[in-house]
């Protein structure tokens, strides 16, 4: 044989050249064909006689000019592979949720691996199977293993499979005429106590007519579906275990206004969060307020979900409440009740024994009051100062401070603790008085009155001393109201303090007309100056109405 292994094929050197008028070998001339015959033999041929039994190498060439394949061992040309031959199955058969495809070129069996294109012929409405060339169904699932639910695939979309060796796994689905559906008309749906909002099978967007209160939706087909509700007219929603609604508690009521839209998303197939947005666009939640909540306004009137701050008062329907009878005042009623005593949010015939009973007994409660009075914190405050040694002069008594003009006042009232050393006059966990003798200078006193009058704690000595000096606010609780606009001062509100009257130089004991008086020891009254109007206690202040979440 003539062929070298390598596609070179060689003349059989016996007897070659033939020299002419010499009688050629019968052997070595059989020899010559038999190699030709076997060089032939291995050669493609073009009519298709010869198979192929070895892997051809073409050498970085391309074959051209391929026709179409038709079965799956057929080679595949780009425009096969551009027309989606074996991959895109027009036959389409069985139902929406049992599915039967005709694939072609047919396969014999299920590869992992394998991916399918089709059209859908209509909405699915639980579970997918599908069967292809006749094998066994398998299921479509998402995700993985996860099983469709409704609506997964819409009719007329393009869905793509691929089997992972045990089932089909949805991958894209396309949904036809787009421009259709962003221009198609919305899903309506009449409003009811318990709307069904996912029967549509086109979109997420509904039309939303009518005016009836709703509580909760028809059941979802999955947690987490969502639907987008344009509401035709003013439509209530009521705030409860299956209705949740941003900023509401449960038995208030949203009134959604003609425009409005709606987020609803399923928390589970059956309990719902319902989203409110104004037609602004704007979310209908109050900015996230909850029940308490208070902001300040130049309104007059309360917005929906609120009550004017106006020290009226709120309760039941029949409570006869001044500011807001209703029973979406229960949340707040019952904040109020448990956080503030009945002294600043008293109960109309006094309180019970809960909120729950006072409100169904359809007592009123007055909000706590804020008409002209400024808002502070609940509380009690505290101002310190951590001392060390070099902050002690024991020659002059003094106790050096940070710069605060206002922060130590003559009389204040602070608890000094030792923490180390000693400071020899003063015992720790005591209460002192401040004398301010500067703005970085303060001296303790044992009285308030010392401390009106100068009379300081003598320090003898000091020994390295570390400690604090606090003084604490007034306690404050919720709700609780003080002070006044002016003040008439008392007598005994003033000062400690002396009047001095000194006698003229010429004066002489027992002259009239201050003997008697004099020297019987009896009182000389002075003149008085003033008008006696009240001193005007009322700090710089700009006046806003105030409104507090129900």
């Amino acid at each position: 044989m003539s062929d070298n292994g390598s596609g070179t094929y060689s003349v059989n050197s016996t007897g070659q050249p033939v020299v002419g008028a010499t009688l050629i070998d019968a052997t070595v001339f059989n020899a010559f064909t038999a190699d030709n015959a076997t060089a032939m033999s291995n050669r493609i041929a073009k009519d298709g006689q010869t198979t192929v039994t070895a892997d051809i190498p073409f050498n970085a060439k391309k074959i051209t000019g391929l026709g179409a394949g038709t079965a799956r061992t057929d080679a595949a040309s780009l425009a096969t592979i551009q027309d989606g031959t074996g991959v895109y199955v027009a036959t389409v058969a069985g139902t929406a949720d049992v599915i039967t495809l005709t694939a072609s070129p047919a396969i014999a069996a299920y590869v992992a691996g394998q991916t399918f294109r089709f059209i859908a012929s209509g909405a699915n409405t639980t579970n997918v199977t599908v069967a292809i060339n006749g094998l066994a169904a398998k299921a479509i699932t998402k995700n993985g293993s996860v099983a469709l639910l409704a609506n997964d695939l819409l009719s007329g979309s393009m869905v793509t499979i691929t089997y992972d060796g045990t089932r089909f796994i949805l991958g894209s689905i396309m949904v036809g005429n787009l421009t259709g559906g962003i221009n198609a008309s919305l899903t309506t749906v009449a409003s009811a106590a318990s709307p069904d909002i996912f029967a549509l099978t086109v979109g997420n967007t509904i039309d939303y007519t009518g005016t009836a209160t709703a509580t909760g939706f028809a059941a979802a087909p999955q947690a987490g579906a969502q639907r987008t509700l344009v509401c035709a007219a003013a439509s209530v929603f009521t705030a409860g275990a299956n209705m949740l609604i941003d900023g509401l508690v449960s038995g208030q009521n949203f009134t959604a206004a003609a425009g409005d839209k709606l987020l609803v998303i399923a928390v589970t197939t059956t309990q719902f969060r319902l989203v409110p947005m104004l037609s602004s666009g704007i979310p209908a939640n109050n900015g996230g307020f909850t029940t308490g909540d208070g902001k300040f306004t130049l309104k007059t009137a309360a917005d929906v979900g609120w009550v004017m701050a106006n020290d009226t008062s709120i309760g039941s329907a029949t409570s006869g409440a001044t500011g807001r009878a209703n029973a979406d005042t229960s949340a707040l009623y019952t904040l109020i009740w448990d956080n503030m005593v009945d002294q600043y949010a008293p109960v109309a015939t006094g309180r019970g024994g809960s909120a729950a009973a006072d409100f169904s007994a359809n007592k009123a409660m007055f909000l706590p009051k804020t008409l002209g009075r400024a808002l502070a914190i609940g509380g009690t405050g505290t101002s310190s100062f951590s001392g060390v040694n070099a902050d002690v002069d024991t020659a002059t008594d003094g106790i050096t401070v940070p710069t605060n003009n206002t922060k130590w006042i003559t009389g204040m009232p602070v608890v000094f603790t030792l923490q180390s050393g000693t400071i020899t006059g003063l015992t720790t966990a005591t209460t002192y008085y401040i004398f301010r003798s500067s703005a970085t200078l303060v001296k303790l006193c044992t009285t308030l009155a010392n401390a009106q009058n100068g009379t300081v704690i003598d320090l003898t000595a000091k020994s390295t001393p570390v400690f604090t000096l606090v003084y604490s606010t007034a306690a404050r609780i919720l709700g609780e109201h003080s002070g006044e606009d002016a003040h008439a001062v008392s007598s005994t509100e003033q000062l400690a303090h002396t009047h001095t009257t000194n006698a003229s130089p010429n004066f002489t004991a027992g002259s009239s007309p201050f003997q008697n008086g004099v020297e019987a020891g009896n009182p000389i009254t002075s003149s008085s100056t003033g008008g006696n109007a009240a001193m005007n206690n009322l700090q710089s202040s700009s006046f806003w109405n105030a409104m507090i979440k129900l």
